[in-house]
């Protein structure tokens, strides 16, 4: 049942589950199923069925915490996420996709140093994993800056001239001869996931990090920081959109 689930072949490990003895990991095929199929309610009852019947195998429980937690994530309950990723990594702390979701939950719970630590185990535990590794660069990256004071003082004195200028209505002209091209400047904003939720935790993230990474290797494009774009969109009162 679990490869035929693996396979995308959902049919034929549903039957498979219903031939089989009432397990806790039947439980956890049938939920994580159902969670791809977007039936949280009922991938809930599954994986807390799965969870509840406490499986002597720890990584068959560490897989329905992990599921919980992962619905509660996708409901906007990170603290309840948090819980249960906490429990998943208990009881199978190997498991680099339950220590990045861990990690995940308590960035967005504001406590970006355990975070940080976590994600940093998630990469030890699968060296392979690049997914762990890229949100591991990421969260260094992000500590880094908030210690770098001097590059602090630079994105506030940029804002501030940003802002100044269009506040003004005349932006600043830059030199040049009058006929090469001006930089054209994009932006990523208000991605929306649709579907069912991811499998992984901090996904739009990744992507979007792998996609930056892409635009810089190419040499022709700068990736403008994130946080210098927040901190301008707040200073002239603008939304995201």
């Amino acid at each position: 049942a679990a490869v035929a689930a693996e396979q995308g072949d959902a049919k034929t490990a549903l039957e498979l589950c219903g031939r089989a003895p009432a397990t806790a990991y039947c439980a956890v095929i049938r939920g994580g199923i159902l969670f791809s199929q977007g039936k949280l309610d009922e991938a809930l009852r599954e994986f807390t069925a799965a969870a509840e019947k406490k499986s002597p195998v720890s990584w068959q429980h560490a897989q329905a915490c992990n599921g919980i937690g992962r619905i509660y994530s996708a409901r906007g309950d990170m603290q309840k996420a948090s819980e249960f990723y906490a429990q998943a990594a208990a009881a199978n702390p190997d498991s680099a996709e339950i220590l990045a979701n861990q990690a995940f939950a308590m960035q967005q719970s504001g406590n970006p140093g355990a975070a940080l630590e976590t994600y940093r185990k998630a990469a030890q535990a699968n060296p392979n994993d690049r997914f762990a590794a890229l949100m591991l660069a990421d969260a260094q990256r992000r500590q880094q800056a908030e210690q770098d004071n001097a590059r602090q003082q630079r994105i506030d004195a940029l804002v501030r001239e940003l802002a100044d200028s269009f506040k003004a209505g005349a932006p600043k002209r830059a030199a040049g001869d009058g006929w090469t091209s001006k930089p054209l400047a994009l932006s990523f904003l208000s991605l929306a996931a649709k579907g069912a939720p991811a499998e992984r935790e901090g996904e739009d993230d990744y992507f979007l990090l792998r996609l930056s990474s892409l635009l810089q290797e190419s040499g022709s494009v700068q990736i403008v920081e994130r946080e210098l774009l927040d901190k301008l969109l707040a200073e002239l009162k603008l939304g995201a959109t």
